[in-house]
Protein backbone atom coordinates (compact mmCIF):
# COMPACT_ATOMS: atom_id res chain seq x y z
CA UNK A 1 0.00 0.00 0.00
CA UNK A 2 0.97 3.54 -0.96
CA UNK A 3 2.02 6.22 1.44
CA UNK A 4 -1.47 8.48 0.39
CA UNK A 5 -3.53 5.49 0.77
CA UNK A 6 -5.44 5.50 4.25
CA UNK A 7 -4.36 3.58 6.45
CA UNK A 8 -5.99 0.99 9.51
CA UNK A 9 -4.76 3.83 12.28
CA UNK A 10 -5.92 6.82 10.31
CA UNK A 11 -9.51 5.07 9.38
CA UNK A 12 -9.55 4.00 13.44
CA UNK A 13 -9.60 7.74 14.15
CA UNK A 14 -12.76 8.31 11.97
CA UNK A 15 -16.49 7.98 13.55
CA UNK A 16 -18.70 5.67 11.38
CA UNK A 17 -20.74 8.21 9.49
CA UNK A 18 -17.61 9.30 8.35
CA UNK A 19 -16.36 5.61 7.11
CA UNK A 20 -19.64 5.45 5.32
CA UNK A 21 -19.32 8.30 3.81
CA UNK A 22 -15.94 7.62 2.56
CA UNK A 23 -17.16 4.16 1.42
CA UNK A 24 -20.45 5.60 -0.68
CA UNK A 25 -17.61 8.27 -2.16
CA UNK A 26 -15.85 5.49 -3.22
CA UNK A 27 -18.65 3.43 -5.02
CA UNK A 28 -19.28 0.92 -2.22
CA UNK A 29 -22.54 0.57 -0.17
CA UNK A 30 -22.30 0.47 3.43
CA UNK A 31 -24.92 -1.12 5.51
CA UNK A 32 -26.29 0.65 8.03
CA UNK A 33 -25.44 -2.08 10.85
CA UNK A 34 -22.21 -2.72 9.46
CA UNK A 35 -19.82 -2.61 12.97
CA UNK A 36 -16.77 -0.15 12.40
CA UNK A 37 -14.20 -2.83 11.92
CA UNK A 38 -16.41 -4.32 9.01
CA UNK A 39 -16.40 -0.43 7.27
CA UNK A 40 -12.76 -0.03 7.96
CA UNK A 41 -12.09 -3.12 5.69
CA UNK A 42 -14.39 -2.55 3.19
CA UNK A 43 -12.60 1.04 3.10
CA UNK A 44 -9.49 -1.05 2.69
CA UNK A 45 -10.44 -2.83 -0.19
CA UNK A 46 -12.15 -0.40 -1.93
CA UNK A 47 -8.74 1.28 -1.60
CA UNK A 48 -6.79 -1.77 -2.80
CA UNK A 49 -5.11 -2.47 0.31
CA UNK A 50 -5.02 -5.42 2.45
CA UNK A 51 -7.76 -5.79 5.09
CA UNK A 52 -4.54 -6.34 7.26
CA UNK A 53 -3.00 -3.94 6.24
CA UNK A 54 -0.72 -4.86 3.66
CA UNK A 55 -0.99 -4.51 -0.31
CA UNK A 56 -3.13 -6.35 -2.39
CA UNK A 57 -2.07 -9.59 -3.63
CA UNK A 58 -3.80 -10.08 -6.59
CA UNK A 59 -2.46 -9.57 -10.03
CA UNK A 60 -3.27 -6.26 -11.69
CA UNK A 61 -3.91 -5.84 -15.53
CA UNK A 62 -1.78 -2.42 -15.30
CA UNK A 63 0.71 -1.65 -13.06
CA UNK A 64 0.33 2.19 -12.77
CA UNK A 65 3.63 4.30 -11.65
CA UNK A 66 4.22 5.36 -8.20
CA UNK A 67 2.98 8.74 -9.39
CA UNK A 68 -0.77 7.97 -10.56
CA UNK A 69 -1.04 5.44 -8.03
CA UNK A 70 -0.37 8.75 -5.12
CA UNK A 71 -2.67 11.17 -7.32
CA UNK A 72 -5.15 8.46 -7.53
CA UNK A 73 -4.98 7.68 -3.80
CA UNK A 74 -4.88 11.55 -3.11
CA UNK A 75 -8.26 12.26 -5.02
CA UNK A 76 -10.30 9.61 -3.74
CA UNK A 77 -8.82 10.31 -0.12
CA UNK A 78 -10.06 14.02 -0.84
CA UNK A 79 -13.34 13.53 -2.55
CA UNK A 80 -14.32 11.16 0.41
CA UNK A 81 -12.93 13.49 3.14
CA UNK A 82 -14.64 16.54 1.14
CA UNK A 83 -18.06 14.48 1.77
CA UNK A 84 -17.26 13.38 4.97
CA UNK A 85 -16.80 16.78 6.05
CA UNK A 86 -20.10 18.28 4.25
CA UNK A 87 -21.85 15.88 5.48
CA UNK A 88 -20.61 15.97 9.42
CA UNK A 89 -21.08 19.64 8.89
CA UNK A 90 -24.88 18.95 7.55
CA UNK A 91 -25.33 16.59 10.60
CA UNK A 92 -23.62 19.01 13.10
CA UNK A 93 -26.36 22.15 12.09
CA UNK A 94 -29.00 19.49 12.23
CA UNK A 95 -28.29 18.15 15.45
CA UNK A 96 -27.48 22.21 16.32
CA UNK A 97 -31.42 22.48 15.66
CA UNK A 98 -32.55 19.53 17.49
CA UNK A 99 -30.58 20.62 20.63
CA UNK A 100 -32.17 24.28 20.73
CA UNK A 101 -35.71 22.85 20.13
CA UNK A 102 -35.29 20.18 23.02
CA UNK A 103 -33.25 17.80 21.59
CA UNK A 104 -36.60 17.11 19.14
CA UNK A 105 -37.99 18.72 15.88
CA UNK A 106 -39.79 22.01 16.56
CA UNK A 107 -43.93 21.40 16.10
CA UNK A 108 -45.85 24.50 16.73
CA UNK A 109 -47.63 24.69 20.55
CA UNK A 110 -50.81 23.24 21.04
CA UNK A 111 -53.43 25.57 21.40
CA UNK A 112 -55.26 26.58 24.79
CA UNK A 113 -58.39 27.98 25.28
CA UNK A 114 -57.17 30.81 26.80
CA UNK A 115 -55.83 31.99 23.53
CA UNK A 116 -51.67 32.16 25.07
CA UNK A 117 -51.09 29.17 22.45
CA UNK A 118 -50.33 26.95 25.60
CA UNK A 119 -51.87 24.36 27.29
CA UNK A 120 -52.58 25.33 30.96
CA UNK A 121 -53.14 21.97 32.22
CA UNK A 122 -50.11 20.49 30.43
CA UNK A 123 -46.70 19.33 32.33
CA UNK A 124 -43.77 21.20 31.51
CA UNK A 125 -41.15 18.75 29.44
CA UNK A 126 -37.70 17.89 30.66
CA UNK A 127 -35.01 19.66 29.00
CA UNK A 128 -32.12 18.44 26.91
CA UNK A 129 -28.93 18.85 28.63
CA UNK A 130 -27.57 19.99 24.95
CA UNK A 131 -24.38 17.81 24.80
CA UNK A 132 -22.53 17.07 21.52
CA UNK A 133 -22.47 13.61 20.62
CA UNK A 134 -18.86 11.81 20.36
CA UNK A 135 -17.91 9.05 18.64
CA UNK A 136 -18.27 6.86 21.79
CA UNK A 137 -21.96 7.46 21.93
CA UNK A 138 -22.55 6.86 18.10
CA UNK A 139 -23.55 3.47 18.50
CA UNK A 140 -25.57 3.96 21.15
CA UNK A 141 -27.95 6.53 19.66
CA UNK A 142 -28.59 4.38 16.95
CA UNK A 143 -30.25 1.69 19.60
CA UNK A 144 -31.50 4.82 21.70
CA UNK A 145 -33.63 5.61 18.44
CA UNK A 146 -34.94 2.54 18.22
CA UNK A 147 -36.38 2.64 21.79
CA UNK A 148 -37.62 5.69 20.85
CA UNK A 149 -39.96 4.51 17.99
CA UNK A 150 -40.52 1.64 20.59
CA UNK A 151 -41.83 3.87 23.23
CA UNK A 152 -43.72 6.22 20.81
CA UNK A 153 -45.64 3.05 20.01
CA UNK A 154 -46.45 2.12 23.47
CA UNK A 155 -47.69 5.86 24.33
CA UNK A 156 -49.76 5.48 21.42
CA UNK A 157 -50.87 2.28 22.90
CA UNK A 158 -51.11 3.92 26.10
CA UNK A 159 -53.47 6.65 24.80
CA UNK A 160 -56.03 4.26 22.86
CA UNK A 161 -56.81 2.67 26.13
CA UNK A 162 -60.23 3.48 27.45
CA UNK A 163 -60.44 4.68 30.83
CA UNK A 164 -63.87 5.52 32.43
CA UNK A 165 -64.61 8.75 33.15
CA UNK A 166 -64.70 8.78 37.19
CA UNK A 167 -67.82 11.32 38.93
CA UNK A 168 -66.51 14.36 40.63
CA UNK A 169 -67.96 17.41 42.68
CA UNK A 170 -66.23 20.46 43.81
CA UNK A 171 -66.65 24.19 43.88
CA UNK A 172 -64.96 26.29 40.81
CA UNK A 173 -61.95 28.24 41.58
CA UNK A 174 -60.92 30.35 38.17
CA UNK A 175 -58.15 32.01 37.15
CA UNK A 176 -57.45 35.61 35.44
CA UNK A 177 -57.17 33.67 32.28
CA UNK A 178 -60.58 32.31 32.45
CA UNK A 179 -59.86 28.80 33.40
CA UNK A 180 -59.97 26.92 36.89
CA UNK A 181 -59.92 24.12 38.52
CA UNK A 182 -62.66 22.45 41.01
CA UNK A 183 -61.07 22.07 44.06
CA UNK A 184 -62.31 18.79 45.30
CA UNK A 185 -61.03 18.93 48.91
CA UNK A 186 -61.81 22.14 50.43
CA UNK A 187 -60.95 25.53 49.51
CA UNK A 188 -57.01 25.13 48.68
CA UNK A 189 -55.61 23.62 45.43
CA UNK A 190 -54.86 19.80 46.10
CA UNK A 191 -53.80 16.97 43.92
CA UNK A 192 -57.31 15.56 43.13
CA UNK A 193 -58.47 18.67 41.77
CA UNK A 194 -59.88 18.83 38.38
CA UNK A 195 -58.92 21.30 34.89
CA UNK A 196 -62.23 23.06 33.50
CA UNK A 197 -61.34 24.64 30.33
CA UNK A 198 -62.03 28.23 29.19
CA UNK A 199 -64.35 27.57 26.89
CA UNK A 200 -66.64 25.20 29.48
CA UNK A 201 -66.38 28.16 31.71
CA UNK A 202 -68.07 30.39 28.86
CA UNK A 203 -70.63 27.85 27.81
CA UNK A 204 -72.12 27.57 30.98
CA UNK A 205 -71.25 31.13 32.56
CA UNK A 206 -69.93 29.58 35.32
CA UNK A 207 -68.48 31.59 37.75
CA UNK A 208 -65.34 31.46 40.95
CA UNK A 209 -67.47 29.70 44.09
CA UNK A 210 -69.98 27.32 42.00
CA UNK A 211 -70.33 23.82 43.30
CA UNK A 212 -70.17 21.63 39.72
CA UNK A 213 -71.11 18.12 39.31
CA UNK A 214 -70.09 15.87 36.48
CA UNK A 215 -67.32 13.29 35.11
CA UNK A 216 -64.00 13.67 35.03
CA UNK A 217 -61.07 11.87 32.83
CA UNK A 218 -57.79 11.10 34.42
CA UNK A 219 -54.79 13.12 33.65
CA UNK A 220 -53.02 11.89 30.85
CA UNK A 221 -48.93 11.67 30.52
CA UNK A 222 -48.54 14.92 29.71
CA UNK A 223 -51.16 17.00 32.14
CA UNK A 224 -51.15 17.73 35.84
CA UNK A 225 -54.62 17.15 36.53
CA UNK A 226 -57.68 15.38 35.36
CA UNK A 227 -60.09 17.11 33.16
CA UNK A 228 -63.38 17.74 33.34
CA UNK A 229 -65.26 15.35 30.78
CA UNK A 230 -69.16 16.03 31.33
CA UNK A 231 -71.17 18.74 33.57
CA UNK A 232 -74.13 17.64 34.66
CA UNK A 233 -75.12 20.05 37.75
CA UNK A 234 -74.15 23.77 38.82
CA UNK A 235 -75.33 24.49 42.12
CA UNK A 236 -77.13 21.03 41.95
CA UNK A 237 -78.99 22.17 39.07
CA UNK A 238 -79.71 22.06 35.62
CA UNK A 239 -76.39 23.72 34.00
CA UNK A 240 -78.92 25.41 31.46
CA UNK A 241 -80.57 27.53 34.44
CA UNK A 242 -76.62 28.81 35.30
CA UNK A 243 -76.56 31.08 31.77
CA UNK A 244 -79.47 33.69 32.61
CA UNK A 245 -79.11 33.87 36.35
CA UNK A 246 -78.86 37.30 37.68
CA UNK A 247 -75.47 38.58 39.08
CA UNK A 248 -75.11 39.16 43.04
CA UNK A 249 -73.61 42.66 42.33
CA UNK A 250 -76.86 44.08 40.25
CA UNK A 251 -79.14 42.77 42.87
CA UNK A 252 -80.99 45.58 45.12
CA UNK A 253 -79.31 45.44 49.02
CA UNK A 254 -82.26 46.50 51.51
CA UNK A 255 -82.07 46.90 55.25
CA UNK A 256 -83.09 43.21 56.79
CA UNK A 257 -86.47 43.00 57.19
CA UNK A 258 -86.95 39.30 58.63
CA UNK A 259 -85.40 38.62 62.51
CA UNK A 260 -83.28 35.71 63.27
CA UNK A 261 -84.47 34.62 66.48
CA UNK A 262 -81.38 32.65 68.71
CA UNK A 263 -83.20 31.80 71.63
CA UNK A 264 -82.86 27.95 71.96
CA UNK A 265 -82.99 26.02 75.31
CA UNK A 266 -79.87 25.51 77.28
CA UNK A 267 -78.37 28.76 77.00
CA UNK A 268 -79.03 32.74 77.57
CA UNK A 269 -76.81 34.13 75.08
CA UNK A 270 -79.09 34.06 72.33
CA UNK A 271 -82.01 35.35 74.20
CA UNK A 272 -79.70 38.40 75.78
CA UNK A 273 -78.69 38.84 71.63
CA UNK A 274 -82.58 39.26 70.84
CA UNK A 275 -83.11 41.89 73.31
CA UNK A 276 -79.91 43.74 73.03
CA UNK A 277 -78.79 43.45 69.54
CA UNK A 278 -81.19 41.43 67.14
CA UNK A 279 -80.13 39.94 64.30
CA UNK A 280 -82.21 39.84 60.31
CA UNK A 281 -81.65 37.82 57.40
CA UNK A 282 -78.99 40.06 55.26
CA UNK A 283 -77.14 41.75 58.65
CA UNK A 284 -74.09 42.87 58.44
CA UNK A 285 -72.84 42.50 62.50
CA UNK A 286 -69.39 43.47 63.76
CA UNK A 287 -68.27 41.99 66.78
CA UNK A 288 -65.89 44.62 68.55
CA UNK A 289 -63.50 42.82 70.89
CA UNK A 290 -60.54 43.68 72.99
CA UNK A 291 -58.56 40.36 73.99
CA UNK A 292 -59.93 37.65 76.30
CA UNK A 293 -63.36 38.65 76.34
CA UNK A 294 -64.98 35.79 74.60
CA UNK A 295 -65.59 36.56 70.85
CA UNK A 296 -64.55 33.04 69.80
CA UNK A 297 -67.33 31.31 72.40
CA UNK A 298 -70.00 34.47 71.30
CA UNK A 299 -69.55 33.09 67.54
CA UNK A 300 -69.99 29.47 68.45
CA UNK A 301 -73.32 30.42 70.26
CA UNK A 302 -74.61 32.04 67.35
CA UNK A 303 -73.48 28.91 65.69
CA UNK A 304 -75.40 26.18 67.26
CA UNK A 305 -78.31 28.72 67.74
CA UNK A 306 -78.53 29.09 63.68
CA UNK A 307 -78.62 25.54 63.66
CA UNK A 308 -81.23 24.99 66.08
CA UNK A 309 -83.69 27.45 64.71
CA UNK A 310 -82.85 27.31 61.55
CA UNK A 311 -81.94 24.39 59.78
CA UNK A 312 -83.09 25.95 56.06
CA UNK A 313 -80.40 28.15 56.28
CA UNK A 314 -76.49 27.35 54.58
CA UNK A 315 -74.15 27.86 57.71
CA UNK A 316 -70.15 29.31 56.94
CA UNK A 317 -68.38 29.37 59.57
CA UNK A 318 -64.43 30.76 58.56
CA UNK A 319 -61.73 30.56 60.91
CA UNK A 320 -58.89 32.73 60.17
CA UNK A 321 -55.11 33.10 62.30
CA UNK A 322 -57.02 30.18 64.33
CA UNK A 323 -55.20 27.49 66.54
CA UNK A 324 -55.38 23.99 64.82
CA UNK A 325 -57.29 22.80 68.16
CA UNK A 326 -59.90 25.44 68.41
CA UNK A 327 -60.84 24.92 64.60
CA UNK A 328 -60.93 21.14 65.40
CA UNK A 329 -63.02 21.55 68.37
CA UNK A 330 -66.02 23.75 66.46
CA UNK A 331 -66.01 21.29 63.52
CA UNK A 332 -67.08 18.40 65.85
CA UNK A 333 -68.72 20.84 67.78
CA UNK A 334 -71.32 21.70 64.75
CA UNK A 335 -73.74 19.36 62.83
CA UNK A 336 -74.91 20.95 59.91
CA UNK A 337 -72.43 23.64 59.28
CA UNK A 338 -69.02 24.04 57.32
CA UNK A 339 -66.23 25.04 58.59
CA UNK A 340 -63.68 26.94 56.65
CA UNK A 341 -60.41 27.46 58.30
CA UNK A 342 -56.75 28.17 57.71
CA UNK A 343 -54.88 28.32 61.14
CA UNK A 344 -52.10 30.65 62.54
CA UNK A 345 -49.28 28.71 61.21
CA UNK A 346 -50.41 28.83 57.27
CA UNK A 347 -49.07 31.50 54.87
CA UNK A 348 -51.53 34.50 54.21
CA UNK A 349 -51.56 33.55 51.16
CA UNK A 350 -53.42 30.74 51.79
CA UNK A 351 -55.74 32.76 54.46
CA UNK A 352 -56.50 34.85 51.44
CA UNK A 353 -57.43 32.01 48.60
CA UNK A 354 -59.52 30.66 51.76
CA UNK A 355 -61.43 33.84 52.41
CA UNK A 356 -62.47 34.56 48.70
CA UNK A 357 -62.96 31.01 48.36
CA UNK A 358 -65.63 31.02 50.79
CA UNK A 359 -67.49 34.58 50.13
CA UNK A 360 -67.48 33.42 46.65
CA UNK A 361 -69.59 30.38 47.34
CA UNK A 362 -72.27 32.13 49.50
CA UNK A 363 -72.38 34.77 46.63
CA UNK A 364 -73.33 31.96 44.42
CA UNK A 365 -76.08 30.56 47.15
CA UNK A 366 -77.22 33.52 46.99
CA UNK A 367 -77.77 34.17 43.84
CA UNK A 368 -79.75 31.21 44.03
CA UNK A 369 -82.41 32.90 46.11
CA UNK A 370 -81.01 31.12 49.47
CA UNK A 371 -80.70 32.26 52.67
CA UNK A 372 -76.62 32.46 53.90
CA UNK A 373 -75.04 33.16 57.18
CA UNK A 374 -71.47 33.55 57.47
CA UNK A 375 -69.40 33.65 61.16
CA UNK A 376 -66.02 35.10 60.67
CA UNK A 377 -63.49 35.01 63.00
CA UNK A 378 -62.04 37.55 61.81
CA UNK A 379 -61.34 40.39 59.96
CA UNK A 380 -58.42 41.76 61.62
CA UNK A 381 -56.41 38.43 60.57
CA UNK A 382 -57.32 39.14 57.48
CA UNK A 383 -57.00 41.89 56.80
CA UNK A 384 -53.22 41.29 57.88
CA UNK A 385 -53.10 39.12 55.48
CA UNK A 386 -53.93 41.28 52.23
CA UNK A 387 -51.35 43.71 53.80
CA UNK A 388 -48.92 40.84 53.64
CA UNK A 389 -49.77 39.78 50.08
CA UNK A 390 -50.30 43.40 48.74
CA UNK A 391 -48.05 44.67 45.82
CA UNK A 392 -45.18 46.49 47.10
CA UNK A 393 -45.10 50.20 46.29
CA UNK A 394 -48.48 51.18 47.34
CA UNK A 395 -48.65 54.19 49.87
CA UNK A 396 -48.29 53.11 53.50
CA UNK A 397 -50.98 53.99 56.42
CA UNK A 398 -50.51 53.94 60.14
CA UNK A 399 -48.37 50.87 61.12
CA UNK A 400 -47.06 50.10 57.63
CA UNK A 401 -50.69 48.74 56.46
CA UNK A 402 -50.77 48.87 52.61
CA UNK A 403 -53.43 51.04 51.26
CA UNK A 404 -54.43 48.47 48.74
CA UNK A 405 -55.24 45.85 51.16
CA UNK A 406 -58.28 47.99 52.51
CA UNK A 407 -60.27 48.00 49.88
CA UNK A 408 -60.75 43.58 49.50
CA UNK A 409 -60.97 43.42 53.34
CA UNK A 410 -63.76 45.91 52.85
CA UNK A 411 -65.66 44.13 49.67
CA UNK A 412 -65.24 41.35 51.45
CA UNK A 413 -67.44 42.32 54.22
CA UNK A 414 -69.53 44.27 52.37
CA UNK A 415 -71.03 41.30 50.35
CA UNK A 416 -73.19 40.86 53.20
CA UNK A 417 -76.56 42.21 52.91
CA UNK A 418 -80.06 41.06 52.18
CA UNK A 419 -81.21 41.37 48.55
CA UNK A 420 -84.39 42.95 47.28
CA UNK A 421 -84.93 40.35 44.89
CA UNK A 422 -84.63 37.31 46.76
CA UNK A 423 -81.80 35.58 49.01
CA UNK A 424 -79.84 36.99 51.67
CA UNK A 425 -75.86 37.13 53.07
CA UNK A 426 -75.56 37.40 56.72
CA UNK A 427 -72.20 38.06 57.94
CA UNK A 428 -71.12 38.60 61.72
CA UNK A 429 -67.49 38.93 62.18
CA UNK A 430 -65.07 39.85 64.54
CA UNK A 431 -62.75 42.56 65.03
CA UNK A 432 -60.13 43.13 67.48
CA UNK A 433 -59.88 46.28 69.68
CA UNK A 434 -57.82 47.80 72.86
CA UNK A 435 -54.61 45.42 71.70
CA UNK A 436 -52.11 48.33 71.88
CA UNK A 437 -51.62 48.04 67.75
CA UNK A 438 -51.47 50.75 65.41
CA UNK A 439 -52.35 48.29 63.08
CA UNK A 440 -55.39 46.91 64.86
CA UNK A 441 -56.49 50.35 65.93
CA UNK A 442 -56.73 51.50 61.86
CA UNK A 443 -58.52 48.36 60.98
CA UNK A 444 -60.93 48.77 63.45
CA UNK A 445 -61.26 52.74 62.53
CA UNK A 446 -62.15 51.50 59.32
CA UNK A 447 -64.83 48.94 59.56
CA UNK A 448 -66.57 51.66 61.91
CA UNK A 449 -69.66 53.00 59.93
CA UNK A 450 -69.76 50.20 57.68
CA UNK A 451 -71.95 47.13 59.80
CA UNK A 452 -75.70 47.27 60.03
CA UNK A 453 -74.93 46.13 63.93
CA UNK A 454 -72.03 46.21 66.70
CA UNK A 455 -71.80 44.09 69.37
CA UNK A 456 -69.49 45.65 71.91
CA UNK A 457 -67.96 43.09 74.42
CA UNK A 458 -66.21 44.53 77.60
CA UNK A 459 -63.14 43.60 79.23
CA UNK A 460 -64.36 45.36 82.11
CA UNK A 461 -67.34 42.61 82.59
CA UNK A 462 -65.31 40.04 81.65
CA UNK A 463 -62.34 40.52 84.44
CA UNK A 464 -66.02 40.71 86.80
CA UNK A 465 -66.81 37.17 85.52
CA UNK A 466 -70.17 38.26 83.19
CA UNK A 467 -70.51 35.70 80.51
CA UNK A 468 -71.50 36.77 77.71
CA UNK A 469 -69.51 40.18 78.06
CA UNK A 470 -71.65 42.48 76.26
CA UNK A 471 -71.83 46.02 76.77
CA UNK A 472 -75.39 46.58 76.83
CA UNK A 473 -75.07 50.63 76.19
CA UNK A 474 -72.12 50.36 73.17
CA UNK A 475 -74.20 47.55 71.32
CA UNK A 476 -76.79 48.58 68.75
CA UNK A 477 -78.63 47.12 65.92
CA UNK A 478 -79.31 49.67 62.92
CA UNK A 479 -82.83 49.97 61.70
CA UNK A 480 -84.01 48.16 64.89
CA UNK A 481 -87.89 49.05 63.59
CA UNK A 482 -87.51 46.53 60.02
CA UNK A 483 -87.20 44.19 62.45
CA UNK A 484 -89.93 44.84 65.49
CA UNK A 485 -93.41 45.68 65.30
CA UNK A 486 -93.83 49.10 66.82
CA UNK A 487 -95.73 47.05 70.45
CA UNK A 488 -92.71 44.44 70.19
CA UNK A 489 -90.01 47.05 70.04
CA UNK A 490 -91.75 49.16 73.20
CA UNK A 491 -91.81 45.87 75.00
CA UNK A 492 -88.16 45.31 74.87
CA UNK A 493 -87.64 48.93 75.67
CA UNK A 494 -89.47 48.81 78.80
CA UNK A 495 -87.77 45.87 79.71
CA UNK A 496 -84.30 47.21 79.20
CA UNK A 497 -85.54 50.12 80.83
CA UNK A 498 -86.51 48.43 84.29
CA UNK A 499 -82.78 46.46 84.23
CA UNK A 500 -80.94 49.22 83.83
CA UNK A 501 -78.61 50.28 86.49
CA UNK A 502 -75.63 53.16 87.18
CA UNK A 503 -73.02 50.51 86.96
CA UNK A 504 -72.68 48.15 83.09
CA UNK A 505 -71.80 45.72 85.99
CA UNK A 506 -74.95 45.99 87.64
CA UNK A 507 -76.96 46.13 84.87
CA UNK A 508 -75.65 42.75 83.23
CA UNK A 509 -76.26 40.74 86.19
CA UNK A 510 -79.81 41.97 86.76
CA UNK A 511 -80.47 41.34 82.99
CA UNK A 512 -78.91 37.54 83.24
CA UNK A 513 -80.82 36.82 86.92
CA UNK A 514 -83.94 38.20 85.04
CA UNK A 515 -82.98 35.46 82.27
CA UNK A 516 -82.46 32.81 83.99
CA UNK A 517 -85.86 33.23 86.03
CA UNK A 518 -88.24 32.71 82.87
CA UNK A 519 -88.48 29.78 80.43
CA UNK A 520 -88.69 32.00 77.49
CA UNK A 521 -88.48 35.55 76.37
CA UNK A 522 -91.61 35.98 75.76
CA UNK A 523 -92.62 35.04 78.91
CA UNK A 524 -90.55 37.52 80.20
CA UNK A 525 -91.47 40.66 78.12
CA UNK A 526 -95.29 39.34 78.75
CA UNK A 527 -93.95 39.98 83.09
CA UNK A 528 -92.48 42.71 82.70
Amino acid sequence: MSDATPGRADLQKKDRSELQTIITALGGKPSSRAKKDDLINMVLELTGADANGGAASGPSETNPSPAEDENSSEEASGQAAGSASESESDGNEARGKAQGSGGRQQRPAQKSDDGTGEDPNRAEPQKDDGNVKTESNDDEDQGNRRRRRRGRGRDRDEENVQVEPQAIGGNLDLRDEGYGFLRVDGALPSPEDVYVPLKTVRVHGLRKGDYVAGTARPASRNERNAALHSLELINDKDPKLAVNRPRFEKQTPVFPTEALPLEREGSNTGRLLDLLVPLGKGQRSLIVAPPETGASTLLCEIAESIEANHADMRLIVMLLDERPEEITALTRRLEAGEVIASGFDRPPEEQVAVAEMAVERAKRMVEEGEDVIMLVDGLTPLMRAYNLTASAGGRLLAGGVDASAIYPCKRFFGAARALEEGGSLTMVATVRSETGSPVDDLILDEFRGTATSEIHLSRHLADRGVSPAIDPDRSFTRARDHLFDADEAALVDSFLGSVRKDDTVDTMKSLLDRLEATPSTAALLGAS
